[in-house]
């Protein structure tokens, strides 16, 4: 009971803290690697955002986003997280470095006015080419009119900029909707994903969405792939990329692009399913 109360207390005191410190400093920002499960090979990132509390230590992603929405903040923390991500693509390109980041946003704002036009503008500041820019969808309240949303994007689809639909099981939008949108990919949870070999007719429903996954965007992907055993049960259901602990843990920007750049090394220069 009292170690529960001392969670309970600096739980309450990290929710009256963070509207202040989203105003007053920027969040650091983190780069949880993408790898290829065919060659091994990195071939984005994720970025996360983590609070380095000045004597709490540092808070990590999901934690930091559920206290924003308990506090009604985050949209502002969306909103820094942006152009970090921008900042470390800019700096990647001029190491030579080409992989792209994935920034998660509420599918909400795509409901804003100009919201692909921000996004493209945000871009051409950075000078950053679109397409190392995707965007994925998180799949909270309130969710927009479907016809809004599958308007919004193929907006984005025009201005470069590729969407990646994570946690496909809760997707509001009939996939049928998605066709004709090229898509970087869809991804679900390991966790998601074995709960379904226990029934039969999930079985066939997890070997459906792999194939709906290549046609639409000719990528499917797994987080939380935190074992061996996970990568090579992906392999096998014929996944495409992970995330998770067996890929690499999400690191600061400098020290992402060392990691990315050694993995790569040693990657498998041929594809086996290219051939």
């Amino acid at each position: 009971r009292p170690l529960v109360d001392e969670c309970l207390r600096l739980r309450h005191q990290l929710l009256r803290e963070l509207p202040a410190a989203l105003r007053r400093e920027p969040m650091a920002l983190l780069l949880e690697p993408t790898v290829c499960l065919r060659t091994g090979a990195v071939t984005g990132a994720r970025a996360q955002l983590r609070w380095p509390h000045p004597r709490l230590g540092p808070v990590g992603a999901a934690e930091l986003y559920g206290l924003a929405r308990e506090t009604g903040t985050a949209q502002e923390l969306e909103r820094q997280a942006l152009p970090l991500a921008l900042e470390h693509l800019r700096t990647g390109l001029a190491a030579g470095s080409r992989l792209p980041v994935t920034v998660q946003l509420s599918a909400s704002s795509l409901a804003q006015d100009f919201f692909v036009e921000r996004l493209r503008d945000a871009c051409t500041l950075a000078d950053v080419p679109t397409r190392l820019l995707r965007i994925e969808l998180r799949q909270d309240n309130p969710w927009p009119a479907p016809g809004l949303l599958q308007q919004r994007l193929h907006e984005l689809s025009e201005a470069g900029i590729e969407t990646v639909i994570g946690d496909i099981n809760r997707w509001h939008l009939a996939l049928q909707h998605l066709l004709g949108i090229p898509l970087a990919g869809l991804e679900c949870s390991v966790a998601w994903a074995r709960d379904q070999q226990s029934e039969p007719r999930a079985r066939s429903a997890l070997g459906a969405l792999v194939r709906v996954g290549h046609t639409l965007g000719g990528s499917v992907g797994a987080s939380g792939a935190d074992t061996a055993e996970d990568l090579a049960w992906l392999r096998e259901l014929r996944f495409d990329h992970a995330r998770g602990a067996a890929c690499g843990a999400p690191l600061p920007p400098a020290e992402f692009l060392a990691h990315a750049r050694t993995r790569n090394a040693r990657a498998s220069k041929i594809d086996p399913h290219s051939i």
